[in-house]
């Protein structure tokens, strides 16, 4: 199976450099994520509800905008 873009260049142009690094995008909230996992578990119990509403608010953004890790594991 093949999927093809294709924009418009240049009036698409914000749209492509979008599509070409939404792989970098997704890392960075992968890497976030598991940072404040272990932050987390390493932190003391006050610090680690911060912490936790955080990680929280990244994965509630994440459902609210469709995506989700599973194009990563």
């Amino acid at each position: 199976m093949k999927a093809i873009l294709e924009f418009d260049l240049p009036e698409d142009k914000s749209n492509h450099k979008v599509a070409v690094h939404a792989m970098d995008f997704a890392l960075v909230c992968w890497d976030l994520d598991q940072y404040l996992e272990k932050e987390i578990d390493l932190a003391a119990e006050y610090y680690d509800q911060d912490l936790q509403s955080i990680r929280d608010k990244l994965h509630k953004l994440m459902e609210e905008h469709n995506v989700s890790f599973d194009i990563i594991e």
